[in-house]
């Protein structure tokens, strides 16, 4: 098989907004090709099916011995060991791919957080006894393959993820969009917001005093904690920034263990690339819910949820010395300015981070393309 068949696959779906069916219908296509050419993919675990890790690093280190030397081929070695959770493996496959190509911008940096995960551990006390949290996976009806990898990249850990069913956006009617936001909200963000809701509803309707929320492109880092109090989170907070994209700016080789800090070093610290704040994961506790559930019905549930949750982490003073140097920071301040409150959430974020989101397509972009129409 022609790997441009693959890639033309691929974008005749996106271009008919079925963006989200392109990477399952990608990595069939994938599967099939010779291991030179789906070396070339970006992300291993996209290439070949979820699960299949321990072909995909095989295959590797067989291409390896044809062709020694490639520091791309050391790289997806370590792609793999990284999926796996494997941090040593990972450092020294990445290590070897930094050696061989050491002009590659992208490698020592991945090298260093594997060094910092591989020095890293579950908390002792947070291993055992009565969880303190739920842990809830947002996942759309149809995207049956998505739950099925989820529930795989977490098997095994104290707490399972539970699923909130999302909210199909392209189901909305229009009268309905005009009564839950203030402007004429695109539907795949308006139901992606509603799915965060039913995830802190979910949460008030139970017992446990909180919850991680992940969208169903989430991958954990390390094997979770039963409590999540080991972590030393700071007491009242209502939100924990646990993804990769909310991660302040610090030194990987420096870091020995988990530490908590303010949203605002890290929004100060975006990338002028940097698009979202990222609601693939975040902890919330029970009062986190409540005030989220609060302000949202009072202010409507325009725009981005994370972006929300952002704006409600920082105080007027904070919002207003912001430069706009990005969209994120941008979206940021036009929500802060529609949305005044005097309280504002306790908002942190935790260092290094638990969560990563995989290079997924995007169900909620391709409803918002059909809700324009």
């Amino acid at each position: 098989m022609d790997w441009a068949i693959a890639l033309d696959l691929r974008h005749d779906l996106e271009q008919a907004w079925h963006s989200a069916d392109s990477d399952p219908a990608f990595r069939r296509a994938a599967a099939s090709m010779p291991d030179e050419v789906w070396l070339e993919h970006y992300c291993a675990s996209l290439a070949l099916p979820s699960g299949e890790l321990d072909g995909i690093d095989a295959r590797a280190r067989a291409v390896r011995v044809d062709r020694p030397g490639e520091g791309r081929i050391e790289a997806l070695i370590g792609h793999v060991a990284r999926d796996r959770r494997d941090w040593a493996e990972a450092a020294r496959a990445y290590g070897a791919a930094c050696v061989l190509d050491p002009g590659h911008a992208g490698w020592p940096g991945i090298a260093a957080e594997c060094r910092q995960y591989a020095r890293l551990a579950v908390p002792a006390s947070g291993v055992g006894g009565v969880a303190d949290h739920e842990v809830f996976v947002i996942n759309l009806d149809r995207n049956v393959d998505r739950l099925t990898d989820i529930g795989r990249r977490f098997a095994g850990f104290p707490v399972l993820p539970q699923r909130i069913a999302a909210v199909d956006g392209t189901r909305l009617a229009r009268a309905a969009v005009a009564g839950l936001a203030a402007r004429d909200a695109p539907r795949g963000t308006l139901g992606c917001f509603l799915s965060h809701a039913a995830a802190w509803e979910r949460l008030l309707a139970g017992r446990a005093e909180s919850a991680l929320v992940l969208e169903d492109d989430a991958q954990p880092m390390l094997e979770l904690p039963t409590r999540f109090a080991a972590l030393g989170l700071p007491p009242g907070w209502d939100v924990i920034w646990v993804n990769q994209r909310m991660q302040p700016q610090a030194d990987a080789d420096a870091t020995t263990g988990f530490t908590v800090h303010s949203v605002l070093p890290a929004v100060r610290g975006f990338p002028a690339w940097h698009d979202a704040p990222g609601g693939d994961g975040y902890l919330v506790s029970r009062q986190g819910a409540r005030k989220l559930l609060d302000w949202c019905a009072a202010d409507g549930m325009d725009g981005d949820v994370d972006v929300r949750m952002l704006a409600y982490s920082l105080s007027e003073g904070e919002a207003a010395g912001l430069a706009p140097a990005n969209p994120t920071v941008r979206c940021v301040l036009a929500h802060a300015a529609c949305n005044p409150r005097f309280e504002r959430l306790r908002s942190y974020v935790l260092h290094p981070y638990l969560i990563r989101e995989l290079s997924l397509r995007s169900a909620r972009i391709d409803a918002d393309r059909r809700s324009d129409l």
